[in-house]
């Protein structure tokens, strides 16, 4: 028996894979407080589809998913760093990022089979909300976030990269 692709998975799980037209659009930044049970349910169930997701593989690096790819046109992402550690971020946006750099295979959950070389800096300062407080700065967070914060640029992503299957 042949096992699913991971795309295929990802896919059954309702994460919406490359080609969809939202993954293209810029996300709409939420108003907060006054939309934060909207934005709460948008959390809940990306960190419930990323939990389910992190039950089909394994992936040592950590794990990330923004509404979009759940086809929610909203500024939310979930990421769950490598050692277990959680961040929800509402209206990420990032402010500054180190002049180092790294390059690594890579990939998203909306375009899982194929992977590409690319460069990210290794630190990132995002200012992002809270559901109920005013902007904070969260700061050297690893290239997950990167990886998820503009997840809604896959089709540049890949085009940029020059990835492979």
């Amino acid at each position: 028996m042949t096992a699913e692709p991971l795309s295929q998975a990802a896919r059954s799980l309702g994460i919406l894979q490359a080609g969809a037209a939202i993954l293209a659009q810029a996300a709409a930044p939420f108003d907060l407080p006054a939309q934060a049970a909207a934005a709460a349910r948008i959390l809940d169930r990306l960190t419930t589809t990323l939990d389910r997701f992190a039950t089909v593989h394994n992936f040592r690096s950590g794990l990330g998913l923004s509404a979009p790819q759940l086809g929610i046109p909203r500024a939310a992402v979930v990421i769950r760093a490598a050692h277990g550690e959680r961040h929800a971020l509402l209206n990420p946006r990032i402010i500054d990022q180190s002049a180092n750099t790294d390059e690594e295979y890579e990939g998203c959950l909306s375009f899982f089979d194929v992977r590409g070389l690319v460069i990210r800096p290794l630190t990132l300062h995002v200012e992002h909300q809270h559901l109920m407080t005013p902007r904070d700065r969260l700061g050297h967070m690893q290239t997950i976030l990167l990886r998820n914060t503009d997840a809604r640029h896959l089709r540049l992503k890949v085009h940029r990269a020059g990835w492979t299957k």
